[in-house]
Parts: structure tokens; C-alpha cells; sequence
């Protein structure tokens, strides 16, 4: 069956490409093997082998239904190769689920970051309203943060002439922070303990050897921060609060 097969399938594709490649056949007999050959040149460079163990046999294409054969053959190419098609990936919602990063202004730190930042906001303090500049050098690590501020607030007081005279006093703060655990992992705001320093001071506002307490709290997921204050002069003997925003 195998044989018939073979010689079929050749026989058809020389009616197909062209008639007269009979001409060019050429039969060739091995003693040696058990199987002799049928070489067919067709046109185009086109060369059909045919191989059968008995020449003769050829004469049994007459009762073969070349036609069924080879539809037999089609069929079981198709049935074969059906596992095979691969389906091309579905593109139509590939970025669906894909966060859109024009506004999304959060981000996660994978190394330790050094930023320098200028803060501006107002406090209270002995009943007076007290506008602030705060440039800060600030370690972030992780979920923590590491700050020195030099915190600067600007008194004015008016005069006789009604005039406003300006009185500086500027704290150098050291603080550490942390990260609020009610807060998403992205967001870059902590919750800072301060300690400061009077380092510059002009009028009577505060005494020797001024100390300030302070706690900042994020009140938003922004910069925004509410800060309580306590201040100790007069070398530990005065005490008095106060209270900032900044932002």
C-alpha cells in the first residue's frame, strides 16, 4: 500500500505540471536491490522519483482513483496540522488595567534619595501671627527620614511712625520621621519629630538659650503639614506653646 502510495502520488503531480514529461522519463533497473526506480524530469528543474520493488506494477494505476487519493491525503495534512494554528494574541485590551501615569504623581523609592526642599507656611506664637521660610536637607531611607531645617520666622512689629520693623529669629532644627501605617506605601509624606535651636535672634521675643519642641503632622497626602509647638527659654525657666502650618 505504501508503494501504491507513493507511485500515485507521483503519477498525479506529472498531469498536473505537464503532459509531456513522459518523453523525459527514464527507468532505471538495480540488480543489486530489490527496488528499482522511475525518474520523471519535468519542466522548471523539476525532477520526480518513483520507487517500487517491481516495475511492472505500474500497470495497476489504470484501476486506481487517483482523485480520491489524493483528497484522502488533503484531508489527513489538514487533521494533522489543525493542532498546530496558533490563535494571534488578543491586543484589544492590553493596556486596560494600566494606571494612567500623566497624573499619577506618587512613586516608590527602591534607593536612599537626598532632597533639598524650601518650605514656606505661618505660626502663632505669643499671640502674634508669624510668617516662616524653612529650607530643609532631608536623608529619606526606606520609611524613614532624616531632616535639618533652618527654620526662619519673621516677626514684624509696627512702630510709633506706624511703621512694621522687621525681627528675625531663626531655629536650626534636627528631626526624624516616619512613614504613617494609615498611609499607602507610595506616598511620600512622614510624621516628624523636631528639635531646635535658637541660632539667630532680634528683639525680645524669646530669652537665653532658646529650645523648641515640635511635632508635624501630614494633615493630607500632600505637603501640607500641622505642627504643635513647644517653646523652653531663659535657660529652662519659661515655657510657652505655639502652633504652625507649613507647606
Amino acid at each position: 500500500m505504501k508503494n501504491r502510495f507513493f507511485i500515485s502520488a507521483g503519477i498525479f503531480m506529472l498531469f498536473i505540471f505537464c503532459t509531456p514529461a513522459f518523453a523525459q522519463t527514464q527507468i532505471r533497473y538495480n540488480a543489486q536491490s530489490q527496488q528499482d526506480s522511475v525518474m520523471v524530469e519535468l519542466p522548471n528543474n523539476i525532477k520526480l522519483l518513483l520507487i517500487t520493488d517491481d516495475i511492472n506494477k505500474l500497470q495497476q494505476l489504470d484501476k486506481i482513483n487517483l482523485d480520491s487519493v489524493v483528497r484522502k491525503v488533503n484531508r489527513q495534512v489538514q487533521a494533522a496540522s489543525a493542532g498546530n494554528i496558533k490563535t494571534p494574541p488578543d491586543t484589544t485590551t492590553k493596556n486596560v488595567n494600566k494606571p494612567d501615569l500623566r497624573y499619577d504623581v506618587s512613586y516608590k523609592r527602591k534607593n536612599d534619595q537626598l532632597a533639598l526642599t524650601l518650605g514656606a507656611g505661618a505660626g502663632l506664637i505669643r499671640s502674634q501671627l508669624v510668617p516662616k521660610l524653612s529650607p530643609t536637607l532631608a536623608l529619606k531611607r526606606k520609611r524613614m527620614e532624616y531632616s535639618v531645617t533652618y527654620d526662619m520666622n519673621y516677626f514684624f512689629e509696627r512702630q510709633e511712625n506706624r511703621q512694621f520693623k522687621l525681627y528675625m529669629n531663626n531655629f536650626l532644627d534636627f528631626g526624624i520621621g516616619t512613614k504613617l501605617f494609615n498611609r499607602p506605601e507610595n506616598v511620600d509624606v512622614y510624621q516628624k519629630l523636631t528639635i531646635g535651636y535658637l541660632v539667630y535672634s532680634k528683639g525680645d521675643y524669646f530669652g537665653k538659650n532658646t529650645f523648641k519642641l515640635s511635632y508635624s503632622y501630614p494633615i493630607t497626602n500632600k505637603a501640607i503639614r500641622l505642627m504643635p509647638e513647644l517653646y523652653i527659654t531663659n535657660n529652662f525657666k519659661t515655657l510657652f506653646p505655639g502652633i504652625s502650618v507649613n507647606f
